[in-house]
């Protein structure tokens, strides 16, 4: 199970590297919301970028509900995190298993789909 996640992590960290590297400069700034909509599909995704101090004990709070039946991307320094392994989520809440391993210095990336 382990050497699973660890795989998996891998794999989703290489294909977020890029967008990661960037979004990561641009958490000089607590928080940034990018809204972007697919022409061919109307839905619309968020982007949000958080740096560590603004995670409070270890919860983020989403501005908008994510749609149902749909992947929320959770990354922490450019690692994609595993719902039910190193999140939870409820609602709009999202809320880290161990609080204690995140520092001020994290930077945080989710996206959704609403």
């Amino acid at each position: 199970m382990t050497n699973l996640i660890t795989n998996r992590r891998k794999l989703f960290s290489i294909l977020t590297l890029a967008s990661s590297s960037i979004s990561c400069l641009l958490a000089q700034t607590k928080i940034k919301i990018n809204q972007n909509t697919n022409p061919n599909t109307n839905a619309v995704e968020k982007s949000i970028v958080l740096n560590g101090s603004s995670v409070v004990s270890g919860v983020i709070s989403l501005p908008e509900l994510p749609a149902t039946n749909t992947i929320t991307w959770v990354m922490r320094n450019g690692l994609v995190q595993a719902e039910g392994f190193d999140y939870n989520i409820n609602g709009k809440t999202i809320t880290f298993l161990f609080p204690s391993l995140l520092d001020t210095t994290d930077t945080f990336i989710v996206r959704y789909k609403i």
